[in-house]
């Protein structure tokens, strides 16, 4: 199976200044910085599997985190996430949350339910890219 090019790893820094929204109180801050730069790299891998495949993989947590470890047309693992941040072959968040993906033709979110494990509400850490 192919790795992830070290372009691609390069360019995670390129994806930096795109903001997310977030409120958390400052006790949590120490989670809430691994997931920012978790979903960056995220959002890095899955533009590269669409310019690579030509389509997003399904919005589903297991397909995307199946897709991007290898189970894609050319076997390219490009995100090697560490231990704590899957469980149950999802992509979870630091509180156990399963991570939600949606794709549009030119977009790209990542939203995390933060720290009260509710999504929809003030603690969500959000992240939108165009593609």
């Amino acid at each position: 199976s192919e790795t992830c090019p070290q372009a691609l790893k390069q360019n995670l820094v390129l994806f930096s200044n795109n903001t997310y929204s977030v409120m958390v109180e400052p006790v949590l801050k120490e989670r809430v910085a691994p997931i920012k730069l978790f979903i960056s790299a995220l959002v890095v891998a899955l533009q590269y599997y669409r310019q690579e495949f030509g389509a997003f993989p399904r919005e589903d947590n297991r397909s995307v985190f199946a897709a991007l470890r290898g189970k894609n047309p050319k076997s390219m693992v490009l995100i090697e996430p560490k231990r704590y941040m899957i469980e149950n072959d999802e992509l979870v968040d630091p509180w156990g949350t399963p991570l939600a993906f949606n794709f549009d033709s030119n977009l790209i979110t990542i939203i995390s339910a933060g720290p009260n494990v509710a999504f929809g509400d003030h603690d969500d850490i959000v992240r939108t890219n165009p593609f």
